[in-house]
């Protein structure tokens, strides 16, 4: 029973906590929006910053990667064993 007061007494506390979270991620969300939407001719993909052009970047790299892997195993495959 008195687990349950005490669970009671912080339940406010913990909405409060929810709801500022809640709200700093919407802020957030609507700043990280007014940003992709700016006209400033450069790429959605590279509109983040850095890391944009990071993750961009490596992922290009992977693909590239994976393609040519793929072209080199296709071709071992063609020619068989010698």
């Amino acid at each position: 029973m008195v687990f349950n007061r005490v669970i009671c007494q912080f339940r406010p506390l913990v909405r409060h906590a929810s709801q500022t979270s809640r709200d700093a991620i919407r802020k957030s969300v609507e700043e990280r929006q007014k940003l992709m939407q700016l006209n400033n001719d450069i790429p959605v993909h590279l509109k983040g910053g850095f890391f944009d052009q990071v993750l961009m970047r490596t992922t290009a790299l992977m693909c590239t990667t994976g393609v040519l892997l793929g072209l080199y195993t296709v071709g071992r495959l063609i020619r068989g064993k010698k």
